[in-house]
């Protein structure tokens, strides 16, 4: 797979105890180690309107671009999980 070449990126690092959990979190995966779950209480908690406004908006942009969003079932799915 990829020559065994991979490229991690991860975009941000406004908040630097989330980036750093991130990129711990990557590696980790990529060493294949079990990841802790998320507490119910963080799975229970609702998102942010603002950010779930935001990323409807993009979704509806980069539908012109991307074929997996340009399926009518593909673009609902993900936009009623928002």
């Amino acid at each position: 797979l990829a020559d065994g070449k991979v490229v991690l990126v991860l975009e941000g690092g406004y908040e630097l105890n989330a980036l750093a959990q991130c990129g711990k979190a990557c590696v980790e995966t990529l060493l294949s180690r079990e990841l802790p779950s998320f507490s119910k209480e963080t799975l229970k908690a609702k998102p942010n309107p603002y950010a779930v406004q935001s990323l409807k908006h993009v979704m509806e942009v980069q539908r012109m671009y991307l074929d997996s969003l340009k399926n009518r079932l593909n673009f609902h799915l993900c936009y009623v999980l928002f």
